[in-house]
């Protein structure tokens, strides 16, 4: 059984306090600590491994959870225990085509799942990859990615057996007693693409959304179950070129998180991840994306981006990402003294070695000369005023309230995730509207069991599972999995101050009123707020536009449409 939320939140803070540097042990799970090889790790490393599990493992290779039934327990499965799995060789009308062709494009010959409706396929189409193909040149071996769909599974041949279920019980995850198999057993790794993707946004619930639909039983989240919403697969950001992806999907995306268990079949067990920043990935990685997944669905969570900027500066701060240049250094430009700027994840090593990165970014985007000792680490929670000089002051060094919001190189990385309209845009250009649901996060806040059921029923076409015997509220009045590790319940810090709120109301407006393209006008005005119109004609407008005259920009990543390559977007409502 999983432990208690309270011991880990225990250990989890005493990771924090000692910076240690922890890995998750991918055979059992576990915490394992590399601050140094000494004995005192081995032994607190052994310790852990033997009392807190925070990735249980069940007694037959799958990892053990919570049972969550459908609601209409065997009725509700009538129309998926039908389902049968489609074995399909590899042979070269599924590889890359030796012309040079990159294949997936439109009209190329390539395997389209047959839906009924929402993400169920019927047949099941898995695809064997057999050792001896892999041998032979001329029958390519591993099939072309872009030759493929959302749902499809990969079968590994050589790897050990694994038994295939057409039907299950009402818990899906486990033996079942009444198994009428199309597919008695077949010897392999069973791994499938996802059927959908949960792409965004960062700070606007997508950890409590993976957390709820992890523990239902027909779908396999990413790397299998966790007692909490955390981990995300952050494939396609990284992936650079169709030439890596092909290189690379098998290995680093497929058979590292989407590999179902002994006691899950393909027939019925759907996979999916969710990576926050995917949304925001520049339009080459999005029609990556559309190749290899032209049928997936996209669920997009949108939170208010003044709210969502102000938690976003307080996750960076939590994870010690927030400096501030000191006023008292008098030999720097009087623009740079008292400046709050937010780093990029990217930001690694020791305390001193992040001092100094910190001093490099400064230098380099603004010209200055600051030394180590100039800039200080901000500890969570950050004060609403650092949050309002990180937002407001300008390229010069002023902090007006009756001035618009300009980006300049220390805010942007916040700021521009909060503008959606645009990266939309660029995910429709590519994907169907009615591929993409886009849900407020406010509004699951308000009622979190009618949202999961708007994304099971209506726009995934699953059956649904008994969420409310296992919900409860907690503390802050957001509605929880018991036995879940939630965000929600995490210590919350104070609310901006009214003028900066005002301010990012300005500066967002015009953005939010795009998305009525998007969502009902009146669905986002119930929740967000939009500035008096005198207060925006006082205001002068808003200026989005980089003040940094030399153009800096720290993009580690190259797939984003922004400047801020985040790594571990995992977010709290």
């Amino acid at each position: 059984m999983h432990k208690s939320s309270t011991t880990a939140t225990v250990v989890r803070t005493m990771m924090r306090k000692k910076r240690w540097t922890w890995v998750w042990c991918g055979w059992c799970g576990s915490a394992v600590c590399h601050r140094c090889a000494g004995l005192r790790t081995v032994l607190l490393a052994a310790v852990l491994i033997t009392t807190l599990p925070l990735r249980s493992t069940g007694s037959e290779g799958g990892s053990e959870r919570t049972t969550f039934e459908l609601v209409g327990g065997q009725a509700a499965l009538a129309a998926w225990t039908t389902s049968e799995v489609e074995m399909v060789p590899t042979d070269a009308s599924l590889c890359e085509m030796s012309s040079g062709n990159n294949g997936g494009g439109e009209g190329e010959t390539r395997m389209v799942p047959r839906y009924s409706g929402g993400i169920r396929i019927s047949p099941r189409p898995v695809v064997v990859v057999a050792p001896e193909a892999k041998a032979s040149p001329e029958a390519c071996g591993v099939p072309s990615p872009f030759k493929l769909d959302a749902g499809v599974c990969i079968r590994l041949a050589e790897s050990p057996s694994l038994e295939l279920r057409s039907s299950h019980t009402a818990t899906g995850h486990g033996s079942s007693s009444n198994s009428n198999t199309s597919n008695s057993s077949i010897s392999g790794e069973v791994m499938c693409l996802p059927s959908f993707l949960i792409i965004g946004v960062m700070k606007g619930g997508t950890a409590e959304v993976q957390s709820w639909l992890g523990q239902h039983p027909l779908l396999h989240r990413w790397g299998g179950a966790w007692i909490s919403g955390s981990g995300e697969a952050h494939y396609f950001d990284k992936v650079d070129s169709d030439a890596n992806l092909q290189a690379t999907w098998l290995s680093n995306y497929l058979r590292r998180g989407l590999a179902l268990n002994a006691t899950e079949s393909p027939a019925i067990t759907y996979t999916f991840e969710k990576t926050p920043s995917y949304v925001f990935m520049r339009e080459e990685a999005i029609a990556r994306v559309r190749r290899v997944l032209p049928s997936a669905k996209l669920i997009l969570l949108l939170r208010s981006p003044a709210a969502r900027a102000y938690s976003h500066f307080q996750h960076n701060c939590f994870k010690r990402r927030v400096w501030k240049v000191s006023n008292a250094s008098a030999h720097l430009p009087a623009h740079i003294r008292g400046r709050v700027i937010s780093m990029p994840s990217t930001l690694r090593g020791k305390n001193k070695r992040r001092r100094e990165s910190v001093v490099r970014f400064v230098n380099k985007a603004f010209q200055a000369h600051a030394e180590v000792g100039d800039v200080q680490l901000l500890h969570h929670p950050c004060s609403a005023r650092d949050f309002d000089v990180f937002v407001r002051m300008q390229a010069n060094g002023a902090v007006d309230e009756s001035a618009a919001i300009t980006m300049t190189p220390t805010n942007s990385m916040v700021l521009r995730r909060g503008l959606y309209a645009a990266a939309i845009r660029r995910w429709l250009q590519h994907f169907d509207r009615s591929q993409l649901l886009i849900l407020l996060t406010e509004a699951m806040q308000a009622d979190m069991l009618a949202t999961i059921d708007t994304i099971l029923c209506d726009f995934l076409g699953i059956p649904r599972a008994d969420y409310a015997t296992h919900a409860r509220t907690n503390e802050r009045g957001f509605t929880v999995l018991e036995e879940m590790q939630s965000k929600s319940g995490k210590p919350h810090y104070g609310p901006m101050l009214l003028s900066t709120h005002h301010s990012l109301l300005r500066f967002y407006e015009e953005d939010i009123r795009e998305l009525f393209a998007y969502v009902h006008a009146h669905d986002i005005l119930k929740y967000w707020e939009l500035p008096e119109r005198s207060a925006v004609d006082g205001g002068g407008g808003n200026e989005r536009k980089e003040e940094d005259g030399e153009g800096y920009n720290d993009d580690d990543e190259g797939n984003y449409d922004d400047d801020y390559g985040e790594e571990d977007d995992d977010d709290d409502a």
